[in-house]
């Protein structure tokens, strides 16, 4: 016969499958206390329902209850817990921990640059740029469409490399200041250097007629 506990065994979606095979309505809003009480007013339409049965999982959370531990870790089984209570196997489980190698750290060399170095050498190369391609140095060359790149080409390349060099300077005016008369040679070939090779140009062609 149907009762309270058979129906409660059921879920709420079953319950209201159920119902819904009868006539009964107004049932879909109602929880699963009241959905009981009302199935129970008409027991007729659900004799049929039995106990459900219990899963697996409940069959062995019911078993893990039924047991304990003893002061030593035994695990021991039985309701009862005295001497008909049975030691329950427990695996030992390790864990074993990968040992990760050990990260070597690479060492870095520090360099260490001397400022006072790179005025030095910034002056040595102006003066060498200077003696290249000064005013006389222009008018010993003999210039002509033929070899004009092989002169000019070096000149342009070195002169921004010097330029560069005056820049990364921490402070360049003071550089020039204390090198007057190295900056100021260094300005007029920077000035006058296209105009001196074209005159130079015109000169060799003006010899050649």
């Amino acid at each position: 016969m149907v009762s309270k506990e058979i129906l409660n065994s059921h879920s709420v979606g079953t319950l209201k499958k159920e119902i819904s095979k009868t006539n009964i309505k107004g049932y879909s809003k109602l929880k699963k206390a009241e959905i009981i009480e009302l199935m129970l007013k008409s027991k007729e339409k659900f004799m049929h329902i039995e106990m459900k049965e219990k899963s697996k999982r409940q069959m062995k959370k019911k078993k893990e209850e039924g047991t304990h531990t003893m002061p030593d870790g035994t695990v021991m089984s039985g309701e009862s817990h005295g001497e008909d209570s049975k030691p329950v196997k427990k695996k030992k489980i390790k864990l074993l921990k990968k040992e990760e190698p050990k990260k070597e750290r690479k060492k870095i060399k520090l360099v260490s640059f001397d400022k006072k170095e790179e005025p030095k050498k910034l002056t040595e190369r102006i003066k060498e740029f200077n003696k290249k391609y000064n005013a006389n140095e222009i008018k010993k060359q003999k210039l002509d469409k033929s070899n004009l790149k092989k002169y000019t080409d070096p000149y342009f390349k070195e002169l921004e490399e010097i330029e560069k060099m005056l820049s990364d300077i921490d402070d360049n005016i003071k550089f020039i200041k204390d090198n007057k008369e190295l900056s100021s040679t260094f300005t007029d070939i920077k000035k006058n250097f296209v105009r001196r090779v074209k005159s130079n140009m015109k000169k060799q062609k003006a010899n050649k007629k």
